[in-house]
């Protein structure tokens, strides 16, 4: 995995906006300061690029996004603002973005039939007798 990592690092040109990304920092911290209960609603964002991999723009949006379906909670983030927790997140999300552009570049794609042979498979889904069970993670 080091030599695929090392590879992508080679392949892809990622630029980040430190000035925004501090920027993005700050606006989580005041919104802490004034809200006991802060929301990720009442963050202002202004939608500027805060990282570019090679010709693809991560706003501050798409960092926001990010945090939103990923984070289980708003105390986890403003209990490590200052332990570079925005810096794990955005490093997550350039993750996942050279992924798609990799998947892209190489064309890759999943049938709906084989995605369902892998659901059907996969023993999260199924019950003790290993049958597949639609229902057991709703």
């Amino acid at each position: 995995m080091d030599l695929y990592n090392a590879f992508l690092e080679t392949k892809y040109k990622i630029e980040l906006n430190k000035t925004s990304i501090e920027d993005f920092k700050n606006a989580f911290r005041k919104e802490i300061k004034i809200n006991l209960n802060p929301d990720y609603n009442h963050i202002k964002n202004n939608g500027s690029e805060i990282a570019k991999i090679d010709q693809t723009v991560l706003t501050t949006q798409d960092l926001l996004d990010h945090l939103n379906e990923n984070l289980t909670s708003m105390n986890v983030l403003r209990d490590n603002l200052d332990n570079n927790i925005i810096e794990d997140y955005l490093s997550e999300l350039i993750a996942n973005t050279v992924l798609d552009l990799e998947v892209k570049h190489y064309n890759l794609e999943i049938t709906d039939l084989a995605l369902l042979k892998m659901i059907k498979e996969n023993k999260n889904f199924q019950d003790e007798n290993g049958n597949f069970q639609r229902v057991k993670h709703m």
